[in-house]
């Protein structure tokens, strides 16, 4: 929890400095504080990187996972079909492992590209093989937030968690233009 929400501290931090020093340098402190304890929550539970190889029954029993710690995995099986059965355009898929079913989240950066990823690019990846890196979650049912896939041969990325680094990291440098003042 205290992970999760870091970046509040970013606040009294930035106040501290203000009381002690000026106007610029507390706001440099809060954007390159506010970037770094971002980046931190997104390393260490969101998007941690020791990936295992797993399988779908054991992820179930797993009931430490969240939507905010997640559990880095490695996943072989077959798509089943999409996420949302019936609907042209969901890009989300279903994995059949043999152990169990589990969502495979494809989200990518914006929706519009979800939408046409679903209308597209999803229909052929049904009754495939697969391997996928991805991030093991729960919310109302448990899913997988896809790293990467390897279907057919080749290997697809999403890049959304790479978005969500540099925006954190943007943010922490556009504080350091503030101390230079």
């Amino acid at each position: 929890m205290l992970v999760s929400n870091l970046w509040v501290f970013s606040f009294p931090l930035s106040l501290l400095v203000f009381l002690y020093s000026d106007f610029t340098k507390a706001v440099g402190t809060f954007f390159v504080s506010l970037g770094v304890f971002i980046l931190i929550y997104f390393l260490t539970l969101k998007y941690p990187f020791s990936f295992k190889k797993r399988n779908v029954g054991e992820l179930l029993e797993d009931v430490k996972v969240s939507p905010v710690r997640s559990r880095p995995v490695i996943l072989k099986g077959r798509i089943i079909g999409r996420g949302v059965p019936g609907l042209f355009y969901s890009e989300d898929l279903k994995l059949d492992d043999g152990t169990g079913l589990v969502l495979l989240d494809y989200h990518q950066i914006a929706n519009f590209i979800d939408f046409l990823v679903g209308v597209f690019a999803t229909e052929e990846k049904i009754g495939q093989e697969v391997e996928v890196w991805g991030w093991y979650r729960r919310k109302i049912i448990p899913y997988v937030e896809i790293y990467k896939m390897k279907i057919g041969g080749r290997w697809k990325k999403i890049y959304t968690q790479k978005l969500y680094y540099a925006v954190a990291a943007l943010l922490a440098l556009l504080g350091v233009p503030f101390f230079l003042l």
